[in-house]
């Protein structure tokens, strides 16, 4: 099942570089079968990854930065967490959230 995904994401991530209009911000499994994370954004959109500031072992993430033409420092979090429940869950993504809105105006959180 994981090789179909792994096949299946391969396909659309080289497809959508073929679109002009979107880049694409993607952060590999280390030493795990899977694709890993993604932001797929409009490449009109300068947006910079930042480095994970805070070590979580319950969920994945990337995070993205931009400045908005008015100067607000607006920050993309995308979150995935797997199937498997933690009770850590929670406090880890407390953590994270608190360390980003300390670096930005704005929070834009997305995830599965």
């Amino acid at each position: 099942e994981a090789k179909k995904l792994m096949v299946l994401f391969n396909h659309l991530t080289k497809n959508l570089r073929k679109l002009n209009d979107y880049s694409i911000l993607h952060d590999y499994r280390k030493n795990q079968v899977g694709g890993g994370i993604a932001l797929i954004y409009k490449t009109s959109i300068s947006l910079v990854p930042i480095p994970c500031p805070v070590r979580a072992s319950t969920f994945e993430y990337i995070v993205a930065t931009l400045k908005s033409v008015t100067g607000t420092k607006i920050m993309f979090l995308v979150v995935y967490r797997p199937g498997n429940m933690s009770t850590s869950f929670n406090s880890e993504l407390d953590c994270l959230i608190s360390e980003l809105l300390m670096k930005c105006d704005c929070l834009v959180l997305a995830g599965d």
